[in-house]
Formats: structure tokens, C-alpha cells, sequence
């Protein structure tokens, strides 16, 4: 059973495929009002309050990917697939389970990173990356505005020489990368590979 905070602020199924032209429902089964919305803002569901659902229609095949407007790290991928090929029909998109955004090796990746975050990062930036009064928060519209137009490479590089607080640049590279690909994931900005030290200085936040 999902805690209280997941259960509030995250989205589920994580990847759903349905068919070109398809009804697709999005269901706010929460407590909490939700706004489904593409990350490239090209369409949205509106507010949804407690229990309202909303019904669009993807008429073009893609990937979709999607994020709830008021808690922007919470996000998910609607895959829409030519009409005649053969597919599962998706379950309704709602706001339960646990987000973890882009699949393959970068999932496994951000995956890695989250559990490094929860042993060396969560104590002081709080487990839900919200911070507090004298901790900046790691993920949200705040956070974003602040790494503005920056590379993941600077990403690395701030958290590299200042984290974990008490002995910064003590663990691997590698686990600073898997860091940073776990606060990308969670800010709603997937990558289609692994992040690398070749692939640091390429990816903007924005």
C-alpha cells in the first residue's frame, strides 16, 4: 500500500498503450486536486478535482509524456499506437502509484540513483526531495527555475563538490551520475540513455 504522500501526489499505471483514437479516461482518485498535462504543454486535462475524471482522445500515434501540473515530479508516458496494430487496451490513468518516468537503461539508472538519495541525501532534503527552511528543494517548479538553462554536468559538479554534506566528493562518479539521473527523472525530464560522463554537458534543464 502506497504512504500517504504517494498516494496523494503520484500517477499510475507509469506507461499505458492504447490505440490511435482511443478514449483515454484520466481518473483523479485522490484526495488532492490534480492537473494532467503534456511536459511539452501541447494539451491538458484540466483541473480534476477528488473523484473527477476527464476523457481525451489521442488521435496521433506517439509517446506522451505527462506530469501533474501541481506536483510536477509525479509523471507518466501514454504511448498511442497506429490504430490497426494489435495492442492492450489501457486501464484509466489516475493519480495512486509511484511514478518513475523513462524505461530501459535509464530507469535502472535513476533507480540506482534513488536509492543512493535515500541513503546519503534524504535525511536533509526530506525523502519527497521537498527540503525544508534552511534545504533547498530538489524537485518542483522552484527548483527548475533555479537550474534554468544549466547542464547536468553542472548538476554533477555542484552535488559532486558539496554532497554529502559532512564529506563532500566521497562517493563514486558513478553515483553522482545515478544522482542526478534520479533528480532529472523526478523533475520530469527523461533521458533515452543513461547519463554518462560523455552526455553530462548535453543535457539542458529547461
Amino acid at each position: 500500500m502506497p504512504d500517504e504522500y504517494n498516494y496523494k501526489h503520484d500517477i499510475g499505471p507509469l506507461k499505458a498503450r492504447v490505440k490511435a483514437g482511443s478514449e483515454v479516461t484520466f481518473n483523479n482518485n485522490s484526495s488532492q486536486i490534480h492537473t494532467f498535462e503534456a511536459v511539452d504543454g501541447s494539451w491538458t486535462t484540466g483541473t480534476l478535482l477528488p473523484r473527477q475524471i476527464s476523457i481525451m482522445t489521442f488521435d496521433k500515434p506517439g509517446t506522451y509524456l505527462y506530469h501533474c501540473k501541481e506536483h510536477p515530479w509525479a509523471y507518466a508516458m501514454l504511448i498511442v499506437t497506429d490504430a490497426n496494430a494489435s495492442t492492450n487496451t489501457a486501464a484509466p490513468l489516475h493519480a495512486a502509484a509511484p511514478a518513475q518516468g523513462a524505461q530501459g537503461g535509464y530507469a535502472t539508472q535513476a533507480a540506482r540513483g534513488k536509492d543512493a538519495y535515500q541513503q546519503q541525501c534524504s535525511a536533509c532534503h526530506q525523502a519527497d526531495l521537498s527540503g525544508s527552511d534552511m534545504i533547498p528543494a530538489l524537485a518542483g517548479s522552484g527548483f527548475m527555475a533555479r537550474w534554468q538553462g544549466k547542464t547536468a554536468k553542472d548538476m554533477f559538479d555542484r552535488t559532486r563538490t558539496t554532497m554529502p554534506s559532512t564529506s563532500p566528493g566521497s562517493l563514486s562518479p558513478q553515483t553522482y551520475m545515478d544522482l542526478v539521473a534520479y533528480i532529472l527523472q523526478i523533475n520530469g525530464i527523461p533521458q533515452t540513455r543513461e547519463i554518462s560522463g560523455e552526455t553530462l554537458g548535453a543535457t539542458t534543464l529547461h
